[in-house]
């Protein structure tokens, strides 16, 4: 998740150069989220395959569940980052 997430946060200064919104830019944050929502998954899916060798629906409950939780954990980790951000300063 850590590359991903450095990654993701590298794209809003790129695009700030070339013109767009940036930080500030809320269709930009809603498709990195997406973006990295939907690799986390293609990457749980992979993993459930070949750590717990699931299959079939097995497979799709255990991708849905982990990759709902790594949505949970993202939205946390910034509603603490906010926090930090909002008391610190």
């Amino acid at each position: 998740m850590l590359p991903l997430l450095c990654i993701a946060t590298a794209v809003p200064p790129v695009d700030e150069w070339f013109g767009g919104g940036g930080f500030a830019s809320e269709g930009l944050d809603h498709a990195l989220s997406i973006m990295l929502l939907s690799a986390s998954a293609i990457y749980l899916f992979v993993a459930t395959g070949r750590v717990y060798r699931a299959t079939g629906a097995g497979r799709f409950v255990k991708v849905l569940v982990l990759t709902t939780a790594v949505a949970a954990i993202v939205l946390g980790y910034r509603f603490v980052l906010l926090l930090i951000t909002l008391y610190s300063t």
